[in-house]
């Protein structure tokens, strides 16, 4: 579990940017690299076209972002609010660090992990910034 745990921090700095009182330390990128593979983050308004999810995590399936590049990739519902957001975003990297450095978590692991770090993360003034 540490093992999942440093991951998790290293992804999510990658992945989202933090703001500790007025300070930016990044800004918001679209693609983030879990270990090898490169992942699009984008929020459409039915993430892979399912209206009963909030995000989704494809490993296995890939989008074409332009004719040169296909990426594994993240998607979080656009009209969600953005507490909702930030969690989602969170739960969905958690998914993709599991399965690229096979942690293995389950669905409640993955549940408590993203709790955890959404409390810490607010608790602590750090931002996720999330583009409108």
């Amino acid at each position: 579990m540490l093992r999942a745990a440093i991951f998790i921090f290293v992804a999510l700095q990658v992945a989202t940017s933090f703001a500790l009182g007025d300070q930016v330390f990044s800004k918001f990128p679209e693609l983030i690299t879990v270990d090898t593979h490169v992942y699009k983050i984008s929020f459409p308004a039915l993430p892979d076209n399912n209206p009963e999810l909030d995000g989704v995590c494809s490993y296995l399936k890939t989008k074409e972002v332009d004719p040169f590049s296909i990426f594994h990739y993240i998607e979080v519902r656009k009209d969600l609010p953005k507490s909702d957001k930030e969690s989602t975003l969170i739960h969905e990297v958690l998914h993709a660090i599991s399965h690229e450095y096979n942690v293995f978590l389950n669905e409640e692991q993955v549940l408590a992990l993203e709790s955890a770090l959404y409390k810490t993360f607010k608790k602590n003034n750090w931002e996720i910034k999330i583009p409108k």
